[in-house]
């Protein structure tokens, strides 16, 4: 399956190279104007897919491990962004590192008042929290 979806998305390429105008039909014989693969219409002129896009009218996404125009782009990362490519890996795991820490810190204070009546839904944990932390002598 990864094989001929490969093999497709090469074939799109390819033809990239002989519809420069991005036009297959002429609207005066009497149909309505069509743009080739990996174009789309946009106020009467075909326009090409947009990054993370192809295929006819731009109706695909670009297969696992590509993106940017036309899917041209190979990522070297996991997750990949279609559009974009790879992601701040360092940015994600420093929000993991403060949220663990937050974590932690509610756990210990909850430890504490273990004599006192814990309230059932997260937010009501961090309106408790805010209360009892606020309440200090």
């Amino acid at each position: 399956m990864l094989l001929f979806t490969l093999l497709m998305f090469l074939k799109n390429i390819l033809s990239i190279q002989n519809q420069q105008s991005g036009f297959c039909s002429n609207s005066t014989i009497g149909k309505p104007l069509e743009c080739c693969r990996n174009y789309q219409l946009i106020m009467n002129s075909c326009t090409e897919c947009p990054p993370g896009k192809h295929g006819w009218n731009c109706s695909d996404e670009c297969p696992p491990t590509f993106y940017g125009r036309l899917c041209r782009e190979r990522c070297s990362c996991d997750p990949c962004d279609k559009v974009n490519g790879c992601f701040n890996i360092s940015g994600v795991e420093k929000r993991k590192v403060m949220q663990r820490d937050l974590n932690l810190k509610k756990s210990r204070f909850l430890g504490e008042t273990k004599q006192q009546s814990r309230p059932l839904f997260k937010m009501d944990t961090i309106t408790y929290l805010s209360m009892n932390l606020d309440t200090s002598p």
